[in-house]
């Protein structure tokens, strides 16, 4: 609802927070064998928004995501919205110019990815003026390479996670 016409504000990231209040032991989400119920989701959402506010995203932030199809892609779409962050999330068939490209164009501050793309990235990263920071999701990080689940591991609890402010606040940025 438009809060301009009398309605409440209401943010895509209200699915988690409105179904872990009603429905915590229900069914949230089934990946492959893997079973997320909206309590569960709740929780990993509010520890990768605690990871990303680490990394320095806040509202408007823009975060690019390189990924294959997963139940952590879903969580991580819905943390970013929590935080009135973009989601910029790119195809992973693309070559590394095209990617180039919309990294140059979106400027996202981290480009997430996973070990079987991580070439990819840093190709994609190459050349660009202001190069997001790299973070690898699920494998071993070296060099300068942010590696997700020590940040995720490390955030303090009580770190200030910022919010979505407006209901037309962007939340995605989808290059076709």
């Amino acid at each position: 609802m438009r809060p301009d016409i009398g309605g409440l504000q209401n943010f895509f990231s209200d699915i988690v927070h409105d179904n872990v209040r009603w429905v915590p032991d229900e069914v949230a989400l089934i990946f492959r064998d893997r079973v997320t119920t909206w309590a569960e989701l709740g929780q990993k959402m509010a520890r990768v928004q605690r990871g990303l506010a680490s990394l320095g995203v806040t509202r408007g932030s823009r975060v690019a995501i390189l990924e294959r199809n997963s139940d952590d892609y879903v969580v991580l779409g819905f943390a970013l919205a929590g935080m009135g962050a973009i989601m910029c999330p790119i195809n992973t068939m693309l070559r590394a110019n095209e990617i180039n490209y919309i990294l140059e164009v979106g400027s996202p501050s981290l480009l997430l990815t996973e070990p079987g793309l991580l070439d990819l990235a840093q190709d994609s990263v190459a050349g660009l003026t202001t190069p997001p920071k790299l973070v690898l999701r699920g494998g071993k990080a070296e060099g300068d390479i942010i590696d997700w689940e020590a940040v995720q591991a490390s955030a303090p609890e009580d770190i200030q996670v910022s919010q979505p402010v407006d209901w037309d606040d962007p939340y995605m940025i989808l290059f076709t």
